[in-house]
């Protein structure tokens, strides 16, 4: 497992000390050719790290508190988003905007504490790499929040069509990634898991359509988000108690 890693990263290294040598304008090629190795390197030693399958503790604990960096972030967004002395209005749109990330990190912990993914880890790679498009989703999901109740404070009448979709993607993105998390912790989707997630999908994709109203959106959202966690988190508890 060592060898894996000393392998590949060193030859990211090297990319990365060669980049020096090249003019400043190619540098940005370089990097990226780096970056590739490197993040490639788990996957190309996959069959090797998989006899050292990782700490089935250790790894959910970092990606968990990875998550919770990103969600933090999120949430930044909302509150600068946000005056000092908001009026009733912007409260109410403040708390919706906040009970979305709240959703996100409550169905994610559930998650996490069912240890459905634990028997499957081995090494980690899937596991890991599936948090990066889920965590580039949650940071597009606290920005688009964050500009919807900027729309609502400067009290515009509908939000750009392409707000909307940045909303609508962020919050499909997660759900997607959540579906991947579940299928590589059972190997399986069960009818109720995909009716969910469909459902999830459809909802906050039809509101995005046909609700431009900044409040009245934001309000379905959270909406959608809140029973979209509570029958999400009672599917996962009740797998957890029946494996």
């Amino acid at each position: 497992m060592t060898n894996v890693y000393l392998t590949g990263f060193g030859a990211g290294w090297v990319v990365w000390l060669a980049s020096l040598a090249v003019p400043a304008p190619v540098r940005p090629a370089v990097w990226a050719v780096a970056m590739t190795v490197e993040l490639a390197t788990p996957w190309l030693g996959l069959r090797r790290l998989s006899r050292s399958p990782v700490d089935v503790v250790h790894l959910p604990e970092r990606m968990g508190q990875f998550s919770i960096i990103v969600l933090g972030s999120a949430l930044a967004n909302v509150l600068a988003a946000v005056p000092i002395h908001p009026g009733p209005r912007l409260a109410v749109a403040a708390a919706a905007a906040f009970a979305v990330p709240a959703a996100v990190w409550w169905v994610y912990t559930t998650f996490v504490n069912t240890g459905l993914a634990l028997a499957r880890l081995r090494g980690g790679q899937a596991y890991a790499y599936l948090h990066l498009p889920m965590s580039s989703a949650l940071l597009l999901l606290g920005w688009s929040l964050g500009e919807v109740i900027r729309q609502i404070d400067a009290e515009a009448p509908t939000i750009p069509p392409a707000l909307r979709l940045i909303l609508a993607g962020s919050l499909v993105g997660w759900m997607l990634c959540g579906l991947g998390l579940h299928w590589l912790s059972l190997r399986r989707l069960g009818a109720r898991r995909l009716a969910l997630t469909g459902g999830g999908i459809g909802s906050v994709t039809a509101i995005a359509a046909a609700v431009a109203s900044p409040l009245p959106m934001l309000l379905l959202v959270a909406a959608t988000l809140g029973g979209y966690a509570v029958l999400l988190t009672r599917h996962l508890t009740g797998m957890a108690k029946a494996s």
